[in-house]
């Protein structure tokens, strides 16, 4: 009876869930993305559907699967999921979290060593520097990390001056 109305326990659902996203990481690690991506997408449509399209189980499935599709080479809807993401973990946790922050990285690596979008890259690693000297602070290894990064954008601009202020 319980299959007929499509009422689960939330434990089932959870479980589900898992198993499907369990899977798609494992071939994520083993590299075999095109095994990965229909495991993604239907993590991705579970998790939608069971908890909401902005519980942290769906952002975990997308951000997923923008992964798979950044290493398999699909840019396009790599920086399409990214970008959802970003949005999606802005709303839950704010812009001032790891998590959202982490994902500003992730973009500007996208944006930076894999499409040559340095402009593109730039708005999202200033963010991201800033974010992380408020976290972690202007003396930790990950800002210095950061301010290199953006050096390195602007190195890649052509501005030479000003990527020297971030070395």
């Amino acid at each position: 009876l319980l299959l007929l109305t499509g009422f689960y326990p939330v434990k089932a659902q959870t479980g589900i869930w898992t198993e499907l996203n369990s899977r798609a990481a494992e071939l994520y690690n083993k590299g075999e993305y095109d095994k990965a991506i229909p495991v993604a997408r239907q993590a991705i449509l579970t998790a939608g559907n069971e908890f909401g399209y902005d519980h942290e189980n769906y952002i975990t499935s997308s951000n997923l699967l923008a992964n798979i599709f950044f290493e398999w080479g699909d840019f396009k809807n790599a920086e399409i999921l990214f970008g959802d993401v970003l949005n999606r973990k802005k709303k839950l946790y704010g812009e001032l979290n790891d998590s959202y922050a982490e994902t500003l990285l992730d973009l500007g690596i996208l944006y930076s060593e894999k499409t040559g979008q340095q402009e593109k890259a730039e708005k999202v690693f200033t963010p991201y520097a800033e974010i992380i000297r408020k976290l972690k602070g202007d003396k930790s290894g990950e800002y210095a990390t950061a301010l290199n990064t953006l050096g390195n954008v602007y190195t890649n601009l052509n501005d030479f001056k000003k990527a020297e202020s971030f070395y």
